[in-house]
């Protein structure tokens, strides 16, 4: 005794390229609220992650008399976080970070820290990149294991 399947032509394989457009689509889905959390995250800790000093006297554009309670003062470090998925040769890729309009340097020596140029103090880095890809990976691997799970 044995159980036999019988399958019309094709019907096989129409049923497994179907299971992996859903798979695709819902890599593609958890791709996107990932880097969306990670995008808000980050900015989030751009505006949190002051060094919570005073200075001075008032600077920049703003007049800003210390660095607290977060690290905007144009708003150009804020404004350039986002994030992408893109379709490369079959595959999927998530970029998120300084993704929108011009990086300057400067963002990244608020991220890890730096010597000051005039006043010669060590800046601590907010490390805002940083954990905001953890936490975007963390919540990727979340979604990842729903899929799975459906």
């Amino acid at each position: 005794r044995g159980v036999m399947a019988q399958y019309r032509k094709g019907a096989l394989t129409s049923w497994y390229r179907s299971k992996m457009a859903q798979v695709d689509a819902g890599v593609d889905d958890a791709l996107e609220e990932a880097g969306s959390k990670g995008e808000e995250m980050m900015k989030y800790l751009i505006m949190t992650r002051g060094t919570g000093r005073l200075w001075s006297h008032p600077w920049g554009p703003n007049n800003r008399e210390g660095s607290f309670p977060g690290r905007v003062d144009t708003g150009k470090m804020l404004d350039a976080v986002g994030h992408r998925v893109l379709k490369l040769g079959g595959k999927s890729q998530l970029r998120m970070g300084w993704t929108s309009g011009t990086r300057e340097d400067y963002f990244l020596a608020q991220n890890v820290g730096f010597t000051h140029n005039l006043t010669g103090q060590t800046i601590e880095g907010m490390y805002a990149l940083d954990d905001a890809t953890d936490y975007m990976y963390e919540e990727l691997r979340k979604s990842l294991r729903r899929l799975g799970h459906s």
